[in-house]
């Protein structure tokens, strides 16, 4: 595509071959191929433009720069006021504006948004709908799955993958919207249907420094709804979280449509009522505009009702059916790392878990605690580089429903791991009953060792991840797997005791 064509809605300045064709767009060089346009973009640790000459040797013929920058280069060369917003508007054009055609929902909130937009994906694919889905543990265009560096895509690769759901038949694009994408414009330019809010609690405060600056970056998702703004004849619709303290606030920062759900509220649209829980899952009545019905579901906790209140909702603003909605919730499987039960044969329960925030722990573990017979077992740990007020927090949850804690490493990066585990003592009574194991499957193992008949084991913090984030290297690190390693190493032994006479 000819530049001339993609810069058509870009207040710039064009040094160069205006109608130099464009074969590719991106801000990472080592993505850079021949005839590509590389965006140099200013970020918070780095500056893109420092790595212009890495985009020309591998072929750029177009660069995109910031209108501060000095230098004169070898190809065409696009000046603009705001490169991040300039990579959204050419991507836009570049791939025909695909989120204009799909129906697009985005999830945001602190916790829920991986399991409320596989929800939502799952009811979607039960109708018969090709789907993407773009989040935390991946993306997917329809059957292709690629792997996530970041929550939320970039903006071009936003709208790629929506160009190649286009392609391919799709219908419709679910997304994670987290409050960084917001904040870096990676979200600029997609035509989003939905909105969808979970809560609000602490997160992300190395970035945002206060809950305001945080909660103001979520409201903005929802302004850049519209006002009463409608698409291929429907209009946009908010759907808020009625039980949550920020509800209000969300509420008034969209001039669209907006839904809401709660099992509090009572004068929430969506309500669930009669609410009961088990190992195996949870039950409840639904209350809709459409009439009632009862759900049954394989997740389980007060935390999944929500989620599942909020796909539900999605659902009936997209036209599911009562009846549809119950088959659905009842096909359900869970989304690894959430809440993910572990088979284990010595007779208590092991849950691998993502919660790395206090109320994501608080969720789980209370949880786990109504459902457990015997202790409750906690292994978590708190990132490096990450929001260290969290921390101390994050072990007042934890004493408050554990019988034993053994705090240990998540992903350090390149923080002290001693003084993580510090700072997370801190939050502790002198009465607690804790133990500090850096080593994370040491510590995995001691929880299992220690376990009995009826106990739960909860190991946080990484869920879904594969990996440990190390001062000065990435290793392989899957908590489940070192779960079902230990588990398996436990079982032979006990096989071998009981051979001995």
């Amino acid at each position: 595509m000819k530049l001339s064509k993609i810069t058509s809605n870009l207040r710039c300045a064009i040094t160069g071959d205006k109608d130099v064709e464009v074969l590719g767009i991106t801000n990472d060089t080592r993505k850079v191929q021949a005839g590509w346009a590389f965006v140099a973009i200013k970020g918070y640790s780095t500056d893109g433009h420092k790595f212009i000459p890495q985009a020309l040797e591998n072929g750029a013929s177009v660069v995109i720069v910031d209108r501060d920058f000095k230098g004169e280069l070898p190809v065409t060369t696009v000046t603009v006021k705001d490169s991040r917003k300039a990579l959204a508007k050419l991507s836009m054009e570049f791939y025909g504006h695909p989120t204009e055609k799909l129906r697009v929902i985005g999830v945001t909130g602190t916790n829920g948004k991986t399991t409320v937009t596989n929800l939502i994906n799952e009811m979607l694919e039960s109708r018969g709908h090709k789907t993407g889905l773009f989040g935390t543990n991946n993306y997917k265009v329809i059957d292709k799955i690629i792997d996530a560096p970041t929550t939320t895509p970039e903006s071009f690769q936003i709208q790629k993958m929506c160009s190649e759901i286009l392609d391919g038949g799709g219908e419709y694009a679910t997304m994670e919207v987290s409050s960084h994408a917001v904040v870096t414009k990676r979200i600029y330019g997609t035509d989003y249907d939905i909105g969808v809010f979970t809560n609000l609690t602490q997160d992300h405060l190395d970035f945002h420094k206060t809950m305001d600056e945080y909660k103001h970056a979520k409201g903005r998702f929802f302004t850049s709804l519209g006002t009463g703004a409608s698409k291929g004849g429907k209009t946009k619709v908010a759907i808020i979280n009625n039980d949550d303290k920020h509800a209000e606030y969300f509420q008034s920062v969209t001039l669209t449509d907006v839904v809401t759900y709660g099992i509090y509220n009572q004068n929430s649209d969506i309500i669930a009522k009669e609410i009961t829980m088990s190992s195996q899952g949870s039950s409840f009545i639904l209350e809709t505009w459409m009439g009632s019905i009862d759900i049954k579901t394989s997740l389980t906790g007060e935390f999944n009702v929500y989620n599942c209140l909020a796909a539900i909702t999605v659902a009936l603003v997209e036209g599911f059916t009562l009846s549809e909605i119950k088959n659905a919730m009842a096909k359900l499987v869970g989304v690894p790392g959430r809440f993910e039960l572990v088979k284990s044969d010595q007779g208590f329960s092991v849950v691998v878990d993502y919660a790395h925030t206090p109320d994501g722990l608080s969720n789980v573990l209370k949880t786990a605690k109504e459902i457990t017979a015997g202790k409750l077992i906690t292994v978590f740990g708190c990132g490096g580089e990450r929001d260290a007020e969290k921390r101390p927090i994050m072990a007042e949850v934890a004493e408050r429903y554990s019988d034993f804690i053994v705090i240990t490493n998540d992903n350090p990066r390149s923080e002290d791991t001693g003084k993580i585990a510090e700072e997370i003592v801190k939050g502790l009574s002198t009465s607690a009953n804790y133990k500090v194991i850096l080593s994370r499957k040491e510590a995995i193992e001691q929880a299992l060792n220690i376990a009995s008949a009826k106990d739960t084991v909860i190991v946080a913090g990484k869920g879904h991840e594969n990996y440990q984030i190390l001062a000065d290297k990435t290793i392989d690190f899957d908590d489940k797997l070192i779960v079902e390693e230990i588990l398996r190493s436990m079982k032979k032994h006990e096989d071998n005791s009981e051979g001995i006479i």
